[in-house]
């Protein structure tokens, strides 16, 4: 008989996200994207997001953008 080797998928679970944890995003802006009183698009941008509690048809929680993140 041979020995026939079988491919197992691994998976990687990332940790749930706690209230009021922070993360910092880079992203390219292809959309305009408003914090606060400043809009900024086609453009590389680095912003400050927070997880939150937030009503949108029931409750539930998501990252929040909060702030532009000054890279220098």
């Amino acid at each position: 008989m041979r020995n026939i080797k079988v491919n197992r998928m691994k998976f990687k679970y990332k940790p749930e996200p706690k209230l009021s944890d922070e993360r910092i995003v880079t992203k390219f802006l292809l959309f305009p994207k408003r914090i606060g009183d400043e809009r900024r698009w086609l453009e590389t941008a680095t912003f400050k997001q927070e997880y939150r509690e937030v009503y949108e048809q029931g409750y539930g929680q998501k990252w929040i953008d909060v702030s532009w993140w000054w890279v220098e």
